[in-house]
């Protein structure tokens, strides 16, 4: 009986151990928090700050910054961000260093309330590009399902052909050819043995308008 109560003992113990291992990782990962996206999380705060002047409302430096392609392509100094470190992004140094936004508008157009990030804001964009800039969409190639392979049949449809001038037909009734296209409309017609209608006279043109 007293072996059987030791064993039950020991088997509390080892679980309670094994529990007590587990609770910190667990309190860790349930406190760890998703990496914030471009498009819920950075872009509206970009939108406040940033796009009078670098987005709809100007491209001040040649940046725009309503995309995470737009930020990585950057503007005349470069990219506005480098994936995996804030602390070498051009857009979060000029942040941090209040040089951005700046305290008077860029430009004539550039009309905006200039009004500093809150810290709140400014780590936001910096655990963005630490985790490595996620977004939704960014620019890449098309896929195979997205763009298959052109099969020579593809490449004979008339849509991959170069437009070339066609000669206009010769019609037996050239006096009622006024342009080009009507030679083509004619010259259908009359292979079918038809023509156009006789010419309207000025009371029926008006009577129609």
């Amino acid at each position: 009986m007293q072996s059987c109560a030791y064993q039950r003992w020991l088997l509390l113990v080892s679980w309670g151990l094994a529990l007590g291992s587990m609770l910190p990782s667990a309190l860790e990962a349930a406190d760890e928090k998703p990496a914030p996206v471009f498009e819920s999380d950075v872009a509206p705060i970009l939108r406040a700050y940033c796009w009078s002047c670098h987005g709809g409302g100007g491209r001040a430096a040649g940046l725009d910054t309503r995309s995470l392609p737009l930020l990585l392509k950057g503007g005349k100094s470069g990219a506005a961000i480098v994936r995996g470190n804030a602390a070498e992004s051009l857009l979060y140094q000029k942040i941090v260093k209040g040089e951005m936004p700046p305290e008077k508008p860029l430009g004539p157009n550039d009309n905006y309330l200039p009004a500093t990030p809150q810290p709140e804001k400014i780590e936001t964009i910096r655990a963005w590009i630490d985790a490595g800039a996620p977004a939704h969409y960014e620019d890449r190639p098309l896929n195979r399902d997205e763009a298959p392979p052109l099969t020579e049949a593809d490449r004979n449809s008339w849509a991959f052909q170069k437009p070339t001038r066609p000669q206009v037909p010769r019609v037996s009734q050239e006096d009622r050819v006024r342009t080009p296209v009507d030679a083509f409309l004619l010259h259908r017609l009359e292979e079918k043995g038809l023509s156009f209608a006789p010419e309207a006279d000025a009371v029926t043109l008006v009577r129609r308008v």
